[in-house]
């Protein structure tokens, strides 16, 4: 099966229109920082309003990246240790602060889609890239100052990661069956 999966993300009102204000002053709107949040225990919808992600656990500088196209971009970094949280909502900053875009997302059936679960001492390793079609082309960069990531693409590796997340989404729903079934999860824990 060659699923891969795309995470849909939606341009806010205010990063939107930081990235028109410097597109007139013939600068650019710089990304500098990703979010990851829990979203207090609930995917969502943004819906452009956004200003913040819902519960933010942690923020990291860009680790490497670039503009790959006149409307993309490339996003590489290290989310070291955060504690333990379900990631439902990632946000994408720039230089000033202001949330440029924002992910977060149900399935057809209102389920949550969750991106992976964070365990303390597993630093977790990202590469995402951004389609920006609705800002004009060249408003966007990166600049990097995080710890130096170089993530490397192949068909292989996408299909393991992607079969990674669904077999992750596959056992928290057969682990909250279990809990509505009995009353605590699978050895135990309540």
């Amino acid at each position: 099966m060659n699923d891969i999966i795309a995470l849909k993300t939606k341009n806010t009102n205010a990063g939107r229109a930081a990235i028109l204000n410097a597109s007139n002053n013939g600068l650019e709107g710089v990304i500098t920082h990703v979010s990851f949040g829990d979203g207090n225990g609930v995917s969502y919808t943004p819906n452009g309003t956004e200003i913040a992600l819902r519960n933010e656990v942690g923020r990291v500088a860009i680790g490497g990246g670039n503009r790959d196209a006149p409307d993309q971009v490339t996003i590489q970094g290290m989310l070291g240790d955060i504690g333990e949280h379900w990631i439902r909502e990632i946000g994408f900053h720039l230089s000033d602060g202001t949330l440029l875009s924002v992910w977060s997302e149900q399935d057809d059936s209102g389920d949550d889609i969750l991106l992976l679960y964070k365990k303390d001492g597993v630093p977790f390793i990202f590469a995402f890239t951004i389609l920006l079609p609705d800002l004009p082309d060249n408003s966007v960069n990166v600049q990097v100052s995080g710890p130096t990531v170089n993530v490397v693409f192949d068909t292989e590796f996408a299909l393991i990661i992607a079969n990674q997340a669904r077999i992750t989404r596959q056992q928290w729903h057969q682990q909250e069956a279990f809990y509505a079934q009995h009353g605590h999860y699978p050895g135990g824990q309540s």
